[in-house]
């Protein structure tokens, strides 16, 4: 596998501190523990970021895939501090680790991203390096919410409460995961006035047995699609968004809470993989001949079970190009999965369908499992949906990071 250095941008480690759990080989500069030194003693959100971000330096401290660089001459230069990381990229490059050829600036920087540039090809066109300089920008993914905050510290939960959350950038319905000695494990939510511990919550029904929360994660999902009239599960395959949306349907309808679960899926082939052709047979068997039948027969067991289920009148599938003019009426469930692989257009289409007193649910992995070009980036509906609806009372959205799968699994997710 190809190895690369990584510099790291003040302004990442502020909106995405979770970068140095996610990658190897990190370089800090020291110019940018000194600019977080100097953000962390503000009030608002900016300090309460740079307080997280040092905090989560902190825990890699020793880590070998984290590197802090301290070089006295750029230091003492009286330049902007944009040109200093860039100064130590072009000094100390891959650091001679062995095996790498690759030397990447990270930045949420428009001005920084075309500086370093600049300077990069300018480099390589007069033959001064042997290695690939590269500018990886995450400002047109800035900071995609994910319905939770992990806390490092029980004493940071306790300001939290004590200050202004929405200036700490704690949306209604956001989670607080513990990540500390005192209370690690343990999940609140914040509803806009505080954050409310949520106790152990499971699933029970006939057709999917018990389903237990594996994580702290997993606990504020079901959290979600039990208080929540609309939530969006987003994570890798075999993160359990499946699992856990079916469960809550059919325990929520043998409860009688609710009295029917319609699915409606778009039936695109995955991306890269040829077109089936023509498939015979009705709309239910033309559906489950698709990647929804793979879906339903994986946890329901068989195809017959799942056919069951649709005589019964407890389930419905259909294509979501036949939902045009239809209503999810009250007491129903509408769940939407592989909801990446819909366009803003369709996603906005399918919320409009959903009555008062009806419950939605959408699933998917916009970050890896989108199928077709005409989904990705901008064009998003799942995406596009978290980003208006984050700050309502009534939607709740988890990034579930943890694949339970099989370890193979979770390896193949580094593809």
């Amino acid at each position: 596998m190809q190895k690369a250095i990584k510099y790291v941008d003040t302004n990442v480690l502020l909106d995405y501190p979770e970068l140095l759990f996610e990658h190897e080989n990190v370089v800090i500069p020291m110019v940018v523990l000194e600019e977080l030194d100097h953000l962390k003693t503000k009030g608002g959100e900016v300090g309460y970021k740079a307080r997280k971000a040092v905090r989560a330096i902190k825990g890699h401290i020793g880590n070998c895939n984290l590197k802090i660089l301290y070089n006295r001459e750029i230091e003492s230069l009286k330049i902007p501090n944009d040109n200093k990381i860039i100064a130590y990229v072009v000094k100390y490059g891959n650091m001679e680790l062995e095996g790498c050829n690759k030397v990447i600036l990270i930045t949420n920087d428009i001005n920084m991203e075309l500086k370093a540039k600049a300077v990069f090809g300018r480099k390589m066109e007069l033959g001064e390096c042997d290695k690939e300089y590269i500018v990886w920008n995450l400002y047109p993914n800035k900071r995609k919410y994910k319905g939770w905050e992990r806390i490092t510290d029980h004493k940071e939960l306790e300001g939290i409460f004590l200050g202004n959350k929405k200036d700490l950038g704690f949306e209604i319905g956001t989670y607080a995961i513990m990540d500390d000695l005192v209370s690690k494990g343990s999940v609140y939510r914040f509803t806009g006035v505080s954050f409310v511990k949520i106790n152990y919550l499971a699933f029970h029904s006939k057709i999917m047995g018990t389903i237990k929360p594996k994580d702290s994660y997993q606990l504020a999902v079901i959290h979600s699609l039990i208080k929540d009239d609309f939530t969006v599960l987003v994570g890798p395959a075999g993160s359990g968004k499946t699992l856990l949306s079916l469960s809550y349907a059919f325990d929520m309808i043998e409860q009688k809470k609710f009295e029917k679960l319609i699915i409606a899926i778009n039936p695109i082939a995955a991306r890269g993989v040829a077109e089936m052709g023509f498939l015979k047979g009705d709309k239910i068997d033309k559906l489950l001949g698709g990647s929804l039948g793979g879906i339903l027969i994986s946890k329901l067991g068989t195809r017959k079970a799942v056919v069951d289920l649709i005589n019964s009148g407890i389930l419905e599938i259909t294509s979501i190009a036949q939902c045009r003019g239809r209503q999810i009426n009250k007491g129903e469930i509408l769940y939407i999965p592989e909801a990446q692989n819909l366009t803003i257009d369709t996603t906005k289409l399918m919320i409009q369908r959903v009555e008062e007193g009806a419950k939605l649910i959408l699933d998917g992995d916009y970050k890896a499992q989108v199928d077709a070009s005409v989904y990705a980036g901008q064009n998003n509906g799942l995406a596009r949906a978290i980003e208006v609806f984050k700050e309502y009372s009534f939607f709740g959205v988890m990034y579930l990071p943890n694949i339970y799968r099989s370890m193979m699994a979770d390896i193949a997710e580094k593809m």
